[in-house]
């Protein structure tokens, strides 16, 4: 009977213990989240006026959801402008420009193109934060407490934001990012991560090389976050490693790196590379151009797209994304760029992305030692 009490007392004592410790743990998260989301500029993902701020509107009755066949991918289209004027963009030019099939050598893809002639200097489109992906609105979701806890990247946080986001329009077609969540999985993806071996063995040295560094990168964060944030992966469905890299090289030829905000940004993502001088800017109202800006500024901020060029009717508005060498176009984002020249694969394995991203011993690191790097649309 001694023993049976002590036991139990030992037990007691190790709940309590457990449980303090647990406590302990919460506040200390809680106050993570408060230290990073309150910050400068007063507002904080637990702040009402931060929520209100970044909060989306569902579109109600989405058209591609009862639509089927040719006429879905137009109704894609049509629910994105429309959901992104519900939440305050601004597109003056949805009239006068159309999504339509461009070629690029032997290859189809979707593009803006003008179906009015367009004016040097006009705006394409202003979107606030709001429709802006990025950790700063993954400050709003479940995705908040991995992000804080483990202070995680920009572009990592980026990732897991697309992942969570899928996930939640698979369960709830009129969730918030619904709209431009059945745009993304309309996107094929051409990197080398999704060759043939064939493929693969067929390429350049240098090819390989690169695509050989970039699997060991997504592999090493994948498994850094089902060790240190399996929440966040929960949170996203429990995804493969499969799902992640789609989700990384989705990220990787999309995302926007302004004043160390990584961003997607819905409509522009449309736009394919080309020599066209046009510019976009991240704008603060009370700063002019952001700088590196708490999350709750970051609920201020806008991103302006801006024609630097006249566009004549049927003519694609395109993007010079940033320079790279011809293997790193292919790894980036899936296409060939003819007349690049060859990467070096010593220089291109030293480059901001690779070093950022992976450990010399092979790890994973998943915050960024330079979130202030600004390299447009396009870690260098």
């Amino acid at each position: 009977r001694d023993l049976e009490h002590r036991v139990r007392a030992g037990s007691h004592t190790a709940g309590v213990v457990r449980w303090l410790l647990g406590s302990v743990a919460a506040l200390l998260v809680l106050r993570e989240l408060r230290e990073y989301a309150v910050g400068a500029g007063g507002l904080g993902a637990e702040n009402a006026t931060f929520r209100e701020a970044m909060r989306l509107e569902p579109l109600e009755s989405p058209r591609a959801l009862v639509t089927t066949g040719a006429a879905q991918q137009q109704a894609l289209f049509d629910d994105l402008q429309h959901w992104m004027l519900l939440n305050g963009a601004i597109l003056p030019l949805a009239k006068a420009t159309r999504v339509g099939k461009v070629r690029y050598g032997d290859v189809l893809v979707r593009g803006l193109i003008a179906s009015a002639p367009l004016a040097n200097n006009a705006l394409l489109t202003s979107i606030p934060a709001r429709l802006l992906l990025s950790r700063e609105s993954a400050m709003v979701s479940e995705l908040a407490v991995p992000l804080v806890r483990e202070r995680l990247s920009p572009f990592v946080s980026l990732v897991l934001a697309l992942l969570v986001e899928g996930a939640r329009e698979r369960r709830e077609p009129g969730s918030g990012w619904a709209p431009f969540m059945r745009i993304l999985d309309t996107v094929p993806t051409d990197m080398p991560s999704t060759w043939t071996a064939e493929r693969l063995a067929a390429s350049s040295h240098t090819m390989r090389g690169l695509a050989q560094r970039h699997a060991r990168t997504v592999a090493a964060t994948f498994a850094a976050l089902q060790q240190r944030a399996p929440d966040a992966l929960q949170l996203a469905g429990n995804v493969s490693l499969a799902d992640f890299s789609r989700a990384w090289d989705l990220v990787m030829s999309r995302f926007w790196l302004l004043s160390g905000h990584a961003i997607m940004v819905p409509y522009v993502e449309l736009l394919n590379f080309g020599e066209d001088p046009n510019s976009c800017e991240l704008i603060l109202p009370d700063k002019g151009k952001a700088g590196a800006v708490a999350p709750g500024a970051f609920a201020l901020a806008r991103f302006d797209f801006t024609l630097r060029q006249n566009y004549r009717v049927g003519e694609e508005v395109r993007f010079f994304y940033n320079q790279h060498c011809a293997e790193e176009y292919m790894l980036y984002y899936g296409f060939s760029l003819p007349g690049a020249a060859p990467c070096k694969l010593d220089t291109a394995l030293t480059n901001y992305w690779f070093v950022t991203m992976l450990g010399e011993d092979g790890s994973a690191r998943l915050d960024d030692p330079d979130e202030a790097h600004d390299a447009g649309k396009k870690g260098d």
